[in-house]
């Protein structure tokens, strides 16, 4: 009875608790300058001030319709993301430019890869930091066989489909040789494109495309000479030179994620109610990463 009173009491403070407001867009002429930071993916987790992609993305399509808008500097310190949410970022500055005619303009910080690079294919000129990391063109799609935890742990799961590869990727079932053709096939789809991309993007031939876009990373040097950035220098440097651009000065909405009341409920409820050594290792995998997400560089996630 105390833990439902408890509750009741809870959801009666929420309520009084309005939802986080997105950042206001600039009311005088200027240009905003966009930080995209941490991991490309949509959804919020408790705890991360990183990179809201439905802020982002309410934020970019406010902005092409606003007379005091002058253009848009995205600051890029991420690994990459998902496919899905590095195009629908990618998507929405193109609009953004059709709309407004406004430019977009790319600045790498420590790392600007795989995703963050996707994205910067929108912009019409990149500048990156000297000592930044960037390129992982390329995708990768991780699928996690969990049968021998699940064996261990003295669950057994029965998929009941209707063909061979309609259960692929289920939770403690084992992936075949013949689904990982399929995941083959649809990842070297989306490879395809992203190489596409680059070409067009940056103007290079595409078999010359091909042979840089092998996953690998590049520093910033060498993406310059490869052509794949436009222009070597510091953050002071390019935020000077776009107010130049523009003839205005920066605007920095709020667009990092915040953590909700409902997030902290979820997070004291997770303390009261303790759960199994199964319940753990369900909930963790459940939680793992889904959707076919472009190559992200191990050694670039801290």
């Amino acid at each position: 009875m105390a833990i439902l009173l408890l509750f009741m009491l809870l959801l009666l403070i929420g309520s009084m608790f309005a939802e986080p407001e997105y950042g206001s867009t600039p009311i005088t002429a200027a240009f905003s300058v966009i930080p995209i930071e941490g991991s490309i993916v949509g959804g919020r987790t408790f705890g991360d001030e990183g990179y809201d992609h439905d802020a982002t993305l309410k934020y970019i399509r406010a902005l092409a319709d606003n007379p005091s808008d002058r253009g848009i500097l995205l600051f890029m310190n991420t690994p990459g993301g998902t496919i899905y949410h590095s195009e629908e970022l990618r998507l929405a500055l193109l609009e953004y430019k059709e709309i407004s005619g406004r430019p977009v303009y790319v600045y790498m910080a420590e790392m600007c890869a795989s995703g963050g690079y996707w994205i910067s294919m929108a912009a019409d000129h990149i500048v990156a930091n000297r000592m930044a990391i960037t390129g992982s063109i390329g995708v990768a799609s991780t699928y996690y066989d969990t049968s021998e935890l699940f064996e261990n742990l003295g669950i057994r799961t029965v998929v009941i489909d209707t063909g061979e590869h309609k259960s692929m990727g289920a939770i403690g079932v084992e992936i075949t040789p013949s689904q990982e053709a399929v995941i083959q096939n649809i990842i070297g789809e989306y490879d395809k494109f992203f190489v596409e991309l680059v070409s067009d993007g940056r103007n290079i031939d595409l078999q010359a495309t091909k042979k840089i876009a092998d996953g690998r990373i590049y520093t910033a040097q060498q993406a310059f000479e490869l052509g794949l950035i436009d222009e070597l220098n510091n953050w002071d440097t390019a935020l000077s030179d776009f107010e130049a651009l523009t003839g205005v000065s920066a605007f920095y909405p709020d667009l990092y994620a915040s953590t909700s009341f409902w997030d902290m409920i979820a997070k004291i409820s997770a303390g009261i109610f303790p759960k199994s050594e199964a319940d753990l290792a369900i909930s963790a995998i459940e939680a793992l990463p889904r959707g076919v997400p472009l190559a992200i560089a191990p050694e670039l996630i801290r």
